[in-house]
């Protein structure tokens, strides 16, 4: 029998949903908004250029990172309420405020840390889904500050207790090398043909700049791309809803 009732955790899929959608469209509108003008394509290089150029220094919309906050908060809340589910009617009742899924960079080991820990989850009389919650810990990662769980806690509370979610242009650049570039030498067969290992006029080195939306402020993963970095957060909570709904009674 699963500890948590597949009905009980409608709620948590809505959420995930929410998540995907708000991804999703967040997505479409940085895609908008980054779209070159159509004036671009006709007009000689240097203007060209010259409108490329103020295209991509536009202010980012504070839209968009709002909408960043909604997903983060959307994804931190379904942890939460993986620990509301499982706690016990009583503990719900006498320490509502309490619960809560800890997420910690260090194991606790002073008092005041043993406490603050042990009193979100002090309501789960699972064993198993207590060693889940102590197993995700970003202190069991190699790098505790560039675990997953800790870059979705660090998104949540600055969305909500100091500014929104900053967000800023940036590039990526892609190089794409054909194989037929290189120059391959054959010792000892003299007897191949020669042409097949040399470029043909088809054969060109591709380089793409494009413009991204990125992540201004967000520890070791400043720079990266907003909708990347969110779409891996949801799978990463995704994955962790599955690991809970599979514990059993």
């Amino acid at each position: 029998m699963p500890l948590i009732p597949e009905a009980d955790l409608s709620g948590v899929r809505a959420k995930l949903d929410r998540a995907n959608d708000c991804i999703r469209n967040l997505d479409s509108e940085i895609k908008a908004f980054l779209k070159p003008p159509k004036s671009v394509f006709g007009e000689d290089k240097e203007k060209a250029s010259h409108k490329f150029l103020e295209h991509a220094r536009r202010e980012v919309p504070p839209r968009f990172g709002v909408l960043a906050g909604e997903i983060a908060h959307h994804l931190r809340s379904v942890l939460d309420h993986l620990v509301w589910l499982l706690s016990s009617e009583q503990y719900r009742r006498q320490h509502e405020t309490l619960i809560a899924f800890p997420i910690c960079t260090a194991k606790p080991r002073k008092p005041k840390e043993l406490t603050r820990y042990d009193g979100k989850i002090q309501g789960i009389t699972s064993s198993d889904a207590r060693s889940l919650i102590e197993k995700l810990q970003p202190y069991n990662a190699a790098d505790p500050f560039d675990d997953p769980l800790i870059i979705l806690h660090n998104l949540d509370r600055v969305d909500k207790h100091q500014t929104l979610v900053l967000v800023q242009s940036s590039w990526n650049m892609s190089l794409s090398i054909p194989l037929k570039l290189f120059q391959w030498t054959i010792i000892g067969r003299p007897d191949i043909d020669q042409k097949i290992f040399t470029p043909t006029t088809a054969d060109k080195l591709k380089m793409d700049f494009s413009l991204q939306i990125a992540f201004a402020q967000l520890g070791r993963w400043k720079g990266e791309a907003v909708v990347p970095v969110l779409t891996h957060l949801l799978n990463t909570i995704q994955d962790d809803v599955k690991r809970f709904s599979e514990l059993r009674i």
